[in-house]
């Protein structure tokens, strides 16, 4: 049963930081959560650092030159046949992409939604930390592990009352709640997001190089622990205060 407690007067809190490099040229990077509610608002925070942006980094542009040039066939052939080969039923796969259809349904509206919508009526240069080829190989590898569960989430099994959690926490801006969560992953997951945390940082160093203020929005997970961004940017000399 759907729970009911959110009213359209929402405002998510999130989490977000200003980074600031050894030149003094600062940008922002911010968490976001991949589900939401139809109506809600993103934090001040966030509408003020987008204003200060020259440009706005996502993991992937769904809008992209690139995204679109990629055959979505191919990707889904690619992911059959990794199931293939790891001898899982393709019914099963078809499954879970029926339980994530099931949950964007309920929670269509992501941060990067919110905020790709504003940076484009702003008229603010929209890019992409990840390539296509990269955030397929990282569904297909995630895929496989959610399998090796011993009941995966299907859109049988699905309790969609699951997901107001982590809305819960992301509105409160609840970090601990999250540092929890990235700490109680599977060792392949964590390392996963750290070889993808490194990537996307070894990007966002490169762009503070051309001396303009980039606005970098990736999922909340990505921010926290010992591989985490916020992590790997001080490692790097950055200077990293969270906005209150």
């Amino acid at each position: 049963m759907i729970n009911n407690e959110f009213d359209t007067n929402n405002v998510y809190k999130g989490f977000i930081y200003e980074i600031v490099d050894s030149s003094g040229n600062n940008g922002f990077l911010a968490g976001s959560i991949h589900i939401g509610e139809k109506k809600y608002k993103v934090s001040q925070h966030f509408k003020e650092a987008l204003d200060n942006a020259d440009e706005l980094f996502v993991e992937f542009d769904l809008n992209s030159k690139s995204f679109k040039q990629v055959n979505t066939d191919i990707v889904i052939a690619k992911i059959l046949l990794e199931a293939d080969l790891m001898k899982i039923p393709r019914e099963t796969i078809i499954k879970s992409f029926g339980a994530t259809a099931i949950a964007v349904e309920q929670f269509p509206v992501g941060t990067e939604v919110k905020l790709v919508k504003k940076a484009e009526k702003k008229n603010i240069p929209i890019s992409s930390l990840e390539t296509a080829e990269i955030q397929a190989r990282f569904l297909v590898k995630t895929i496989a592990e959610l399998l090796d569960e011993k009941e995966p989430v299907n859109e049988n099994n699905l309790n969609i009352d699951d997901f107001y959690q982590p809305i819960k926490m992301y509105k409160e801006g609840n970090s601990k709640y999250f540092k929890e969560e990235c700490e109680n992953q599977s060792l392949q997951s964590q390392s996963l997001l750290a070889e993808r945390n490194v990537n996307m940082v070894n990007v966002m160093d490169a762009h503070f190089s051309k001396k303009v203020t980039p606005f970098f929005l990736v999922g909340t997970a990505h921010l926290y622990g010992e591989q985490g961004m916020v992590s790997l940017l001080r490692e790097k000399g950055y200077t990293v205060k969270k906005m209150k």
